[in-house]
């Protein structure tokens, strides 16, 4: 994830479209003063990005859902809705076989605002055909 803020939020938010990265401006003002995640993380592409340009970043912590046996495309969507993104390993996100197994931090754990997942995918159409 690379620095944006001090950028303005119209050349921030075309530096992580780029990337392949949803954005998401809050607040009305011109300048970014704040982004979650934060400066070098990773995440999976497509992830939506929150960029603060005048509203506040929340500091509350949040409670991490259930991701085991959702696709990757319903757990990333559930950690959003958390404030909370997805990092990946094991499979390829896109296909549509794919499941979460594992997930670094246990369901309904309290997090930061913001923190990352990791989830572990797998293929789940190549399962018992060896």
């Amino acid at each position: 994830m690379p620095r944006v803020t001090d950028m303005t939020a119209h050349d921030a938010k075309l530096r992580l479209e780029a990337l392949g990265l949803e954005v998401r401006v809050e607040g009305g003002e011109d300048t970014v003063k704040a982004q979650l995640p934060v400066v070098n993380s990773t995440i999976a592409v497509g992830s939506e990005v929150v960029l603060y340009a005048g509203a506040d970043r929340p500091v509350d912590p949040v409670k991490v859902p259930n991701l085991v046996g959702k696709s990757a495309r319903q757990a990333m969507a559930a950690l959003e809705k958390s404030g909370l993104f997805m990092k990946t390993s094991g499979a390829s996100p896109s296909s549509s076989s794919v499941e979460v197994t594992t997930q670094s931090v246990s369901a309904d754990e309290e997090v930061p605002y913001g923190s990352i997942v990791q989830v572990t995918l797998v293929d789940t159409s190549n399962l018992g055909q060896y």
